[in-house]
């Protein structure tokens, strides 16, 4: 999965139902900066403007706009890019961490 995530610019989801999103979770464990609705699991995982963006629910322009900045500060705008990019490998490492941690209390 890493190898096809590797390939895009960004991961979009515009699901509500993910209590527990894997995919989000698998997208940010690739570098990759996330869009997905504000919504139990998925607003719990995604840092605005650190890992990704949060649209509202049921608004598709916010949603839309959202992606248009997403792909254009990725994109076109290399010092942000590398800014987001130091910033989620640091929250990468700090979950990677907690989870090691947890994994060995057990």
């Amino acid at each position: 999965m890493p190898r096809y995530l590797a390939m895009g610019d960004a991961f979009v989801t515009a699901s509500v139902t993910e209590v527990h999103p894997l995919t989000v979770i698998e997208a940010m464990a690739s570098g990759l900066p996330v869009l997905g609705i504000q919504s139990p699991g998925v607003g719990d995982t995604i840092q605005e403007g650190v890992t990704g963006f949060l649209a509202p629910q049921e608004d598709l322009a916010m949603f839309t706009a959202k992606m248009v900045k997403l792909l254009w500060m990725e994109i076109c705008d290399a010092r942000w890019g590398k800014e987001l990019t130091r910033k989620r490998k640091t929250m990468l490492l700090s979950i990677r961490r907690k989870s090691c941690s947890s994994a060995t209390k057990r």
